[in-house]
């Protein structure tokens, strides 16, 4: 009896079958034989992602082609998660910050996590921005209570405020896919 059965690709030689379809989509500053290599190393170091690159490589490559699609790098500023059966695209803080530069308008991005011994002072309406005063090498500042960020823009303007109390943040924890992680960045860097 004769099989004819064909085997699939390996993730890695996946990525690399699709390269001019990523090339097309990556912005002109980013190598896509570069961009393909660094992917196919991340499948190559994570056997969990390849494991399920393999059973489900529709969202291996669907993440890919968003992140070639936002000019960023895998395993650098856009994370392939597996979760469950699949493989899901996260841009990370870093990628945010780059996405942000990149669209010309803004000039500086504050964020800060504000403890209990630092001073802070917020008066919505009342003041362009927080004024935040943190001993920055008292040691121990407290624990965490909350979080704040915003824009400066090219023009001198404030963008929008954002404050969150250390109970708006765990909120925002409880429902992540990735908080029961143990290499989640809600457990690996807490603040």
């Amino acid at each position: 009896m004769t099989s004819t059965a064909v085997a699939k690709p390996g993730p890695g030689a996946l990525v690399a079958q699709y390269k001019a379809d990523y090339a097309m989509v990556l912005p002109s500053h980013i190598n896509a034989d570069q961009w393909v290599r660094v992917t196919q190393g991340l499948l190559r170091k994570n056997a969990a992602l390849a494991k399920v690159a393999q059973q489900n490589p529709g969202s291996l490559l669907s993440a890919l082609l968003d992140c070639a699609h936002k000019g960023l790098e895998p395993g650098d500023t856009y994370h392939l998660v597996p979760m469950g059966g699949e493989i899901v695209g996260i841009t990370d803080w870093k990628g945010e910050l780059e996405l942000i530069y990149r669209a010309g308008s803004v000039a500086s991005v504050t964020c800060e996590v504000v403890y209990e011994n630092d001073e802070f002072e917020w008066h919505p309406g009342e003041m362009e921005r927080p004024v935040h005063r943190p001993d920055w090498f008292a040691g121990d500042r407290g624990r965490m209570i909350g979080a704040y960020g915003y824009a400066t823009m090219k023009d001198g303007a404030t963008s929008r405020v954002v404050v969150m109390s250390e109970a708006d943040i765990m909120a925002v924890k409880k429902v992540s896919k990735t908080a029961g992680r143990s290499d989640s960045m809600w457990n690996v860097w807490p603040d």
